[in-house]
């Protein structure tokens, strides 16, 4: 029998976006800024649930037990990346803000109030709070993004051209 080809995973792309926007368009709705009330803070942060419950989902669907283990194994297999690749990991998100919000201020715009970030600082232990609150929301994305979309775009696509096409998804 022949094997099929590689199918472009749009029932990952439904289920991780339909996972996150069912979280986030009630609190959209509220009209609120989410920062200001703990309970939409937590619904929106429940929605960053989406891609990573997407990925293990369709993961275990697909490949049973033992494709769930391996996906966790590659997780938190920290020997998979290189030292050199853990600075970047760690410093370009937090630079693309500092980047975005310089070149807001110079267009003329309000700088952002960062109101979460002033609270969660005022508590004791609130800047590690907030490390890990903004490392595990990262992670949480990208269990489903790079943990499961980026391996099936690539069985269609060069390495290059599925990060490029991640990267506009």
């Amino acid at each position: 029998m022949k094997p099929s080809k590689p199918q472009f995973p749009r029932l990952y792309l439904l289920l991780a976006y339909g996972l996150t926007w069912l979280f986030w368009i009630p609190v959209a709705l509220t009209r609120k800024d989410y920062q200001e009330s703990p309970f939409l803070l937590a619904v929106v942060f429940l929605g960053v649930f989406g891609p990573g419950m997407a990925g293990i989902i369709l993961t275990y669907r697909e490949q049973g037990r033992e494709g769930g283990q391996d996906f966790w194994r590659r997780v938190f297999d920290l020997r998979r990346i290189s030292l050199k690749w853990y600075a970047l990991i760690l410093l370009l998100f937090p630079a693309l803000h500092l980047i975005s919000i310089a070149i807001n201020h110079w267009l003329g715009g309000d700088p952002p109030q960062f109101a979460f970030i002033k609270e969660a600082i005022a508590m004791p232990a609130g800047i590690l709070t907030f490390t890990i609150l903004y490392l595990l929301q990262s992670a949480l994305e990208e269990l489903g993004w790079r943990g499961y979309m980026l391996d099936r775009l690539q069985a269609i696509w060069k390495p290059t051209a599925a990060s490029l096409v991640l990267g506009v998804i």
